[in-house]
């Protein structure tokens, strides 16, 4: 099986299974008990903790584990505007969302909390004057993904958050990160609340860890019980955050040259659009099949064991940059990670011509 669809389901990385099956074998009983057993897993999930709090460089008293990137975003914006709103209160969403994050605010919406969307400029940044004239005091909340998946584009949180801080000090920044974590060096603190997940980083599905920062009055002690992540989990995320910093920059020379083998390939042909942001990273190659089908083309790369990322659904970023409801219904999804090899994308690239030549014909 080739697999090209990384963006959304990552596939565990060995090593981190290894660790994990490991775990359960050996450190069977939970880390709460008054036996020995119960000790050594006691200091097994104090390691892991310590471990992934240095990675991410973060303290215990700013975290929250949860159960995955939908129950971060509950519980990070259902629950916080809630908490906090009048009836006045605005949030703003940026267009470049996973469908987990529009599920709150439209949530939110029905409750009567007003809804903006902010901009994008010609190259999928978030477009900053109009951001900027967005904010008032009555924005509770910007919502803006760090890198988004449909085409890897990095947003500059840091000029982001000054923007909005300066319109209001009062507005939070929230972010999701995980389709940035293993792929670059985040750093958590650039929001008020930010999330990754275990998936995106090739360990087991299953947690999810939330920074809040503690300048916004987030009572977090209140929602320490939200979740308690197993032993086996929290070890397998602490090793899959290590493996992902130490190895990142050799990852990203490889996936860099993929990256550019699957460009220069396909970049000729005029009804393939190839959509890239000068701003995008190198794992998400998001291509626009103008005159065939996506889904017959994805269908028939999967008889040839290939998978790549489709959706139903229109991409949102490709529209809002190129203003093409066409190219931006026709797209799939080709999405690196460390587990790809040259020889891979090779053969996706012949069954490539070979089924795209014959849906053509068609």
């Amino acid at each position: 099986m080739i697999y090209l669809n990384n963006a959304d389901k990552n596939i565990i990385n060995s090593e981190v299974l290894k660790s994990y099956n490991k775990v359960e074998t050996d450190y069977f009983l939970d880390k709460e008990g008054l036996l020995s057993q119960n000790e050594k897993s006691d200091r097994l999930y104090k390691s892991a903790l310590k471990q992934i709090l240095e990675v991410l460089n973060l303290k215990e008293e700013e975290i929250i584990f949860t159960s995955g990137l939908e129950a971060s975003s509950y519980l990070s914006i259902t629950r916080y505007v809630l908490e906090n709103k009048n009836e006045n209160s605005e949030i703003v969403v940026s267009a470049l969302e996973r469908n987990y994050i529009y599920d709150q605010v439209l949530y939110l919406k029905e409750k009567g909390i007003k809804i903006k969307y902010v901009s994008l400029d010609k190259d999928g940044m978030i477009d900053l004057n109009d951001l900027k004239s967005k904010i008032n005091e009555n924005t509770l909340m910007f919502i803006c993904t760090c890198v988004d998946s449909e085409m890897a584009i990095r947003q500059p949180l840091k000029t982001i958050k000054q923007i909005i801080k300066k319109q209001n000090s009062k507005c939070i920044l929230l972010s999701d990160m995980s389709d940035a974590a293993g792929f670059m060096n985040i750093n958590m603190h650039d929001a008020d609340i930010s999330f990754i997940s275990s998936d995106k980083l090739c360990a087991p599905s299953g947690i999810s860890l939330m920074y809040i920062s503690p300048k916004i009055g987030f009572n977090i002690a209140s929602n320490k019980l939200f979740y308690k992540p197993t032993l086996s989990i929290t070890s397998a995320f602490s090793k899959a955050l290590r493996i992902s910093k130490q190895k990142r920059e050799k990852h990203q020379k490889d996936i860099n040259a993929l990256n550019k083998k699957i460009y220069e390939t396909l970049k000729p042909n005029k009804n393939i659009k190839l959509n890239i942001s000068k701003s995008s990273l190198s794992h998400i190659i998001n291509i626009s099949l103008m005159d065939i089908d996506k889904k017959e083309f994805a269908l028939n790369l999967e008889k040839r064991n290939i998978f790549v990322g489709i959706s139903e659904k229109t991409s949102n970023t490709v529209y809002e940059i190129y203003k093409d409801s066409k190219r931006a219904n026709s797209c799939i999804k080709v999405s690196l990670s460390y587990a790809n090899s040259e020889d891979d994308i090779n053969k996706f690239l012949h069954s490539f011509e070979i089924v795209y030549n014959s849906l053509v014909r068609k």
